[in-house]
């Protein structure tokens, strides 16, 4: 049983090791591990604790600061390794294949765009840390600059409607409502918008190795 999920479903994966009596490999990708951990319950801290001294499970990071961390509060039946998560996609088909077509027409009538990709709204304290609200500035800053300038912006977990809706209004202030594209459902292969970018904006909370900014590398992106 090989599993890439946070420690608050870690009673599921103990549960299933205990009852099937199988090994458990346990990848780590969060590489705050003190804000992980704060996070689980008295049950999920027993379970933790209990795979933590089992020979049958092996836990992974996805850099060596997970590993460190990790290390340096619990102790560890076996040596946490540190593998990291990235493949390279396999370019398959044509990139319409795997986008709507409203935004393949987008992306045509477009010559340049930059790509903006986060999983949700996050915020701190009440401030949204993701930089959506300078994000939207800079380009329309730009615009001035390079008038055929494009934005999609994708969120597929869309946590906070009212301050996208914030958003939408400060483009539609500046007239730009066709430069923009609100892509708010997931995208299967996100290979195609990122080697069509200009620019590449991914901000991570969490990530101890993004996953998308590898290929975006990979791609070719500087």
């Amino acid at each position: 049983i090989h599993s890439h999920l946070n420690f608050r479903t870690v009673f599921c994966m103990w549960l299933i090791h205990k009852l099937q009596k199988k090994p458990l490999v346990f990848t780590v990708h969060n590489q705050m591990i003190d804000r992980e951990f704060e996070g689980t319950n008295v049950l999920d801290r027993y379970c933790l604790r209990s795979l933590f001294k089992d020979k049958t499970v092996q836990f992974i990071t996805v850099n060596a600061n997970g590993k460190s961390q990790l290390e340096s509060k619990y102790k560890f039946a076996n040596e946490v390794k540190v593998v990291g998560p990235y493949l390279p996609p396999v370019e398959i088909g044509q990139p319409d294949d795997y986008l709507s077509k409203d935004l393949v027409s987008f992306i045509k009538s477009h010559k340049q765009f930059i790509l903006f990709y986060a999983e949700s709204f996050a915020y701190n304290d009440g401030k949204e840390i993701y930089g959506t609200d300078t994000t939207i500035d800079a380009f329309m800053q730009l615009k001035k600059e390079f008038p055929e300038l494009a934005l999609i912006f994708c969120m597929p977990n869309m946590n906070d409607v009212e301050h996208l809706g914030i958003l939408k209004e400060a483009i539609k202030k500046e007239g730009y409502n066709a430069d923009v594209y609100w892509q708010t459902t997931g995208i299967s292969e996100m290979w195609p918008l990122i080697k069509g970018a200009s620019l590449y904006l991914r901000p991570t909370s969490t990530d101890g190795d993004s996953v998308m900014l590898r290929e975006a590398l990979g791609l070719g992106l500087q």
